[in-house]
């Protein structure tokens, strides 16, 4: 390349002298190793057959070099994709992982509430004697100098009062509405604070038909929580648990239609397949049965009455402490 440059330039001066031929000092025979100059556009054939490479870029006339355009932005593909660096899920700006919304996976702040299904009759014995009984406002009724006082049950809602029975003569009447039939299935669950072992069979719940000898009873036998049919001498179910701390406990009483189940404290403390009457329930009161025998004495708490039985996990529930 440089020596055809050379003998360019060596034409160009000696035209420019009035020279009409070449100089035969400066004339030589053609170099075989230089390749001939080209005299224009060859076909790809000759391409291949020569072996050549692309081109470089020629320059502009200016003699800068020729660069190539960066693409124009694409205003609608920019406009259409959203900046997810900071999107919830997205990426972070720095190209870091996703960042995890914990809190989304955790359970709402508090504890459960209690099981709503099938719940018949509800007595929370807050500041007053009012409950709900198949979801209408009904409201139990203070015998004998039973009374609200303050101390409630440990449960979570807020609870400060409940029932004081004396274990003479007071006692509590519900409306009759608030219990399934003798033979259906159901669940009782009620908080208590005994404050007497005496005397041996003692009453918190009953339910019972007075005529046709029908229905259940949950409460005491001496120093243990027991469950009985109305009208039977001795308990079917006693706790093997005495509690004679004069604490708050839970007690619930579950029947599926063949199975009876006595809880404490959310625990299964006993269990029989004794069948049951049937019968519609007249009388449902807490403290005694007939309002002159069996009397409990000491305080209820949270009365619930269902039309279905409880599963355990719920009865653990119910009996909670906060």
């Amino acid at each position: 390349m440089c020596s055809r440059v050379a003998i360019a330039i060596v034409v160009l001066v000696g035209t420019a002298a009035g020279c009409t031929g070449p100089n035969p000092a400066y004339t030589r025979e053609p170099d075989a190793n230089l390749e001939p100059a080209d005299t224009g556009p060859r076909s790809p054939a000759e391409d291949a057959q020569r072996g050549d490479e692309a081109a470089p870029p020629l320059p502009f006339d200016g003699g800068s070099p020729m660069e190539t355009a960066p693409p124009a932005p694409d205003a609608d593909r920019d406009a259409a994709a959203p900046d997810d660096t900071d999107a919830p899920g997205g990426p972070g700006a720095d190209g870091s992982p996703p960042a995890v919304d914990v809190a989304a996976d955790l359970p709402p702040d508090g504890p459960p509430p209690p099981p709503a299904e099938g719940l018949l009759a509800h007595f929370a014995f807050e500041g007053g004697t009012s409950g709900t009984v198949g979801g209408e406002t009904e409201s139990a009724t203070l015998r004998n100098g039973a009374a609200v006082v303050s101390g409630g049950a440990p449960t979570a809602e807020p609870n400060t009062t409940s029932i004081r029975l004396d274990g003479n003569n007071d006692y509590v009447d519900l409306p009759a509405s608030a219990a399934p039939r003798a033979e259906a299935p159901k669940t009782i669950a009620v908080w208590f604070r005994n404050l007497s072992t005496s005397p041996r069979l003692r009453n918190m719940v009953a339910l019972f038909h007075p005529t046709q000898d029908v229905g259940v009873q949950l409460g005491w036998e001496d120093d243990r929580v027991a469950w009985w049919r109305y009208g039977d001498e001795n308990p079917i179910i006693t706790s093997r648990t005495a509690t004679t701390d004069q604490d708050w406990h839970h007690a619930a009483y579950t029947y599926d239609g063949s199975r009876h189940l006595v809880y404490l404290d959310g625990v299964e403390v006993g269990s029989s397949n004794v069948q049951m009457m049937p019968g519609l329930i007249e009388v449902a009161r807490l403290g005694t049965y007939d309002g002159s025998d069996e009397m409990f004495e000491g305080q209820l708490d949270e009365l619930r009455i269902y039309d279905r039985p409880l599963l355990a996990a719920e009865i653990a529930r119910l009996a909670q402490r906060f």
